[in-house]
Parts: C-alpha cells; structure tokens; sequence
C-alpha cells in the first residue's frame, strides 16, 4: 500500500504540470491517465471473485508488482499520449492484484475481532507512502526530471517489492470459498445494493477528485512551492491516520454511522479547499481530508460485510470496489473536463459536493444503524 498506493495513485498530481509543460498536453488529457489506473482496478475488482480463488495471491501480487514495474519503465520513455494510456492501464491492473483487495481478503481471513481498525492501519500505508512520496517527488521531478522519478517507481517495485512479496507470503493463502449461483442472483436483485452503489459513487467521485487536482489548484490560486508541499504532504500524513481512526470508528459503532461521518468529512474538506483562498482553511483540509479519502478503502469492505452475506465477501466486495474505481476515474476525469471549459475547478467541486449531499441521506436510508 505505501509503495504502490503512495508512490502512483497518492502521487499522480504532481506529474501532471511537468508532463503538461514538457508535451504540450493539456490537463484532461493527463488526468485520464489517473482514469486509466482506476479503470484498470475496476477489471480486477469485477474478476476478483475468478482471479482469486483460481491463483495462490502470492502469485498474483507478485505478477502484479512486476507488471507495473515493467510499465513505469516504458511510461518514463512515453512521448505521445497513447503510450501514457496504455501504460496506465495496465498499471491499474497491477494495481488491483496488488492493493486494496488482496489485502482486505488476507485481513479478512486472519482476523476475526477489530476488523475495522486492522483494516485501517494496513490501508494507512497508502497515506504514510504519500506523504514520504509526494515530498520526495516534488523535489525529484524539479532536479532530475519526471522521467526518472517514474524509473524510480519502476525499480522499487521490480528490485524491492516483488522479492518481499514473494518472501512475506510464502506459504500465505486465503480461504477458498464454494460457490453459489443463487446468492448471486438474489444479491443482483437486492435493490439496496443499487442505491448504495449510486451513493458511494457519488461520495468517492468527490473526495477522490479533490487529491487529483490538489497540486495544480493551488497552484493556479498562486500557493508557494514550499507551502503547497506542506498542504500535499500534511494531507497525506492525515490520510495515515485517517484510515485507523476511521476503522476504529467503524469497530466501535456502527456501519451507518461510521459512513455518514466519513461522508460528511468528505463535505467539510471540499468547502476547505473551495474557499482556501479567501480563509486560509488549509488546516480544516488538512484535518478532515484523510478520513474523508479513506472511504474506499475503510468503507466498502465494511459496509459489505453488514449490508451482505459474508461467506461471498470476495465477489460482492470486489463488485463495490468496481464502483469505486469507476468513481475515481470519473472524478478525476470531470474536474479536468470543467478546467478547460471554465478555467476554474470550483464549479466541478460545487456539482459533486450536491451530489455527496444527495448520498447522505441515501445511506440513512439503507445501511443498518446497529
């Protein structure tokens, strides 16, 4: 999670100006490369039910570290903007056999009790690597370039990650589960499963969208450089301590509560960053964006396990983080489309916000308050 998560997904904001400025691409054009790593996830997470009860998930996340080491190799030599694409891709396939699911099934399989906060300080890795990450490239892209930063996520996850995967899980394996027809039917058909899908979309589409453009708004509102390190970096430390408060939350509620708390997170860090220039809320952003982001990966392996039967946990979570990444690639993909329509991100801030509000009341609806 703190390599993979904080060094490409966490950090691909700041590649965003230097690749802009050395090609000639305009922002939309480069954040669907960030759309191209979620839509790469969500083909995992719809085949997560098949790819991981057919292979051993040391083998998977192994091929999948290399994958994206190989493909950040290639990425760093990428001219024209089809090479970016399919590089990214495939990237988020790597991405989706190495992160979120693998390891809400590994934690799902080995503990029973505080599910929620083991869930949150495994996930947090993805907020302390950011922090590290997202300090770390700012300073590399400037004095060496953004090509040889992406050769440095190349070499960590082909020299470093693979070995110690293949090390750590050597004689690890989940549960295999039998399958059932049937459940499946009668889940497709369970009218809540659609709502929440909706609303989660809604709520992640928001407050994934807002760590994509961080970077660039503020600098387009004339943040400092040193300034803008601090916010981005600052973000991320919350987003690691975000996720176990969040999980924690979770374990000592209830499923509803720790959702709308999360939800209403993701509103108070979107206000902070719209009016950021007029009342310097850097700090409310700082504060509440980290339990706010951490809804993808804290929330729906949750909410899964109380709205659905847990002994199919592999095939419904993975459907819901199908949904997520299919948020994630369209937020990042609608602020970029409103920029350069309107030169500004706030209006695309202000639709998604109305439509997290709308979520809100959706989750009173259908998610169990005990």
């Amino acid at each position: 999670m703190a390599i993979t998560m904080g060094s490409i997904t966490n950090s691909n904001s700041i590649f965003i100006l230097p690749i802009s400025n050395e090609l000639k691409y305009n922002r939309a054009e480069l954040s669907f490369i960030y759309s191209l790593y979620s839509l790469g996830q969500v083909c995992i997470a719809l085949l997560a039910d098949i790819i991981f009860k057919k292979y051993k998930i040391k083998y998977i996340m192994g091929f999948s570290s290399l994958l994206i080491g190989i493909c950040m190799f290639f990425m760093s030599f990428s001219n024209h903007i089809l090479e970016f694409y399919i590089n990214a891709l495939l990237i988020g396939l790597g991405i989706g056999g190495l992160c979120s699911i693998p390891a809400s099934l590994l934690i799902k399989n080995f503990f029973s009790y505080n599910y929620g906060f083991i869930l949150g300080i495994v996930m947090s890795g993805s907020g302390l690597g950011g922090m590290l990450f997202n300090y770390l490239f700012l300073n590399t892209i400037s004095s060496i370039t953004w090509r040889k930063t992406y050769l440095i996520i190349s070499a960590l996850h082909i020299f470093f990650l693979f070995p110690l995967i293949i090390y750590i899980l050597k004689n690890t394996d989940i549960i295999q589960e039998k399958k059932s027809e049937k459940l499946t039917y009668n889940f497709i058909k369970n009218f809540n499963f659609w709502l929440f899908g909706l609303a989660s979309f809604f709520s992640y589409s928001l407050i994934s969208s807002i760590f994509q453009i961080i970077v660039p708004y503020l600098e387009d509102i004339n943040y400092q450089h040193n300034k803008i390190i601090f916010i981005v970096s600052s973000g991320m430390i919350s987003l690691t301590f975000g996720k176990i408060i969040l999980g924690k939350i979770y374990d000592y509620t209830n499923p509803l509560i720790g959702t709308l708390f999360c939800s209403i997170c993701g509103i108070i860090t979107t206000l902070s960053l719209i009016f950021i220039n007029h009342f310097k809320t850097e700090y409310i952003f700082i504060l509440f964006s980290g339990i706010a982001y951490s809804f993808g990966t804290i929330t729906y392996p949750i909410v899964t396990s109380s709205l659905f039967s847990k002994k199919y946990f592999i095939k419904i979570n993975g459907i819901y983080n199908a949904v997520g990444g299919i948020a994630l690639a369209f937020g990042s993909f609608f602020t970029s489309l409103i920029y350069n329509i309107y030169n500004s991100y706030i209006f695309a801030l202000q639709i998604l916000l109305v439509l997290s509000i709308i979520s809100i009341f959706i989750y009173l609806k259908i998610i169990p308050n005990k």
